[in-house]
């Protein structure tokens, strides 16, 4: 299976390292340019085993 993966399923491999760095900074500059943060909707059972809040 990961051969398969290896050889059939990975095309390409590209850097974005400075593409983040961009957006790290012009989000730290101005917090406006995200999107507002959201809860992620999980059922309580699953929240609950996971620890999650909010």
């Amino acid at each position: 299976m990961v051969d398969r993966y290896l050889d059939d399923w990975i095309v390409d491999i590209t850097d974005v390292t400075e593409h983040v760095r961009h957006l790290h900074t012009a989000a730290v500059t101005d917090p406006t340019l995200l999107p507002p943060e959201r809860p992620y909707p999980l059922p309580a059972h699953l929240a609950a085993s996971i620890g999650a809040t909010g």
